[in-house]
Formats: C-alpha cells, structure tokens, sequence
C-alpha cells in the first residue's frame, strides 16, 4: 500500500506540474496575449486544485492503510477496547480528510 501512495504523491503531482508549460511565443497583438494570460491563471488555479486534491487523496489512503494494519495487529483481540477506540479515531480523521477532498 506505502507503493501506491509513493506513486501517488510523486507520479500524479510531478505529472501536473509538468503539464503547465511555460508560453514562449510572439504574438500579434495585446489582446491575444491577456486572453492567454487569463487561460494561463485559469489553468494553474485548476492544477493547484488538483495537485491538492491528489496529496489529500494519498493522506486518506495511508490513513486507510494504517486502520488496516491496526486491524489486523488485533485481530485475535477485536473486542479490546483500547483497539475499538483506535477504530472510532481512525473513522474520525477518515471522515474529516474525506470532507476536506469533498471541499476542493
């Protein structure tokens, strides 16, 4: 699971940052350039978007990933309290990341 996280973090964020090229050309009159200047903005807003919403993904799957293991540490003793609670933490923070991705 730390693999598909890494890929996550590092992949899918490195891959949007690349997709936003830097605009070198000449162009024919002023007009042109702030319409391409509001695309450029309009653009690295929707990528900074994404690359949040990406990182905030990878959070929830290494929280998913912890509960799991948490899970199965105590499975010879699920009716542990201590386990249980650690269960509703986790649900907690699963809920309040989940929120924030429903946010962006």
């Amino acid at each position: 699971m730390h693999d598909c996280i890494k890929v996550i973090q590092i992949h899918f964020c490195g891959r949007l940052r690349n997709s936003n090229p830097c605009v070198v050309h000449k162009y024919v009159d002023a007009a042109e350039f702030l319409n391409l200047m509001e695309w450029q903005e309009s653009r690295e807003k929707n990528l900074a978007a994404h690359t949040k919403a990406i990182q905030a993904y990878a959070v929830l799957l290494g929280k998913i990933s912890e509960g799991h293991q948490k899970l199965y540490d105590g499975r010879n003793d699920l009716a542990k309290a201590q386990l249980i609670q650690q269960i509703k933490q986790s649900v907690k923070e699963l809920k309040n990341i989940l929120d924030a991705i429903k946010k962006i």
